[in-house]
């Protein structure tokens, strides 16, 4: 869906459920900006991965790389 808008200087609010690296990868080529609120650190989610303050409240930039392929090879290079 996001990538049949023709939007320019968005920034996409998206609640739980819709984290996913598929919409940041699309939200990220179109040149959006975005925030989208996770699942706790300590559940199944996205934030489980990261290496995020042990503290409870935080704001940082995330740098992830992002690749088309699902291989072993690009999973052991750190590509989601």
């Amino acid at each position: 869906m996001i990538d049949r808008l023709k939007l320019e200087n968005v920034i996409l609010v998206a609640d739980r459920r819709y984290e996913n690296y598929n919409i940041f990868a699309h939200a990220i080529e179109k040149g959006w900006k975005f925030a989208i609120r996770v699942k706790d650190k300590n559940s199944n989610g996205i934030a489980s991965g990261l290496n995020l303050p042990p503290n409870d409240k935080f704001d940082i930039d995330i740098t992830q790389i992002f690749s088309r392929k699902n291989t072993k090879a690009t999973k052991n290079a750190g590509y989601k």
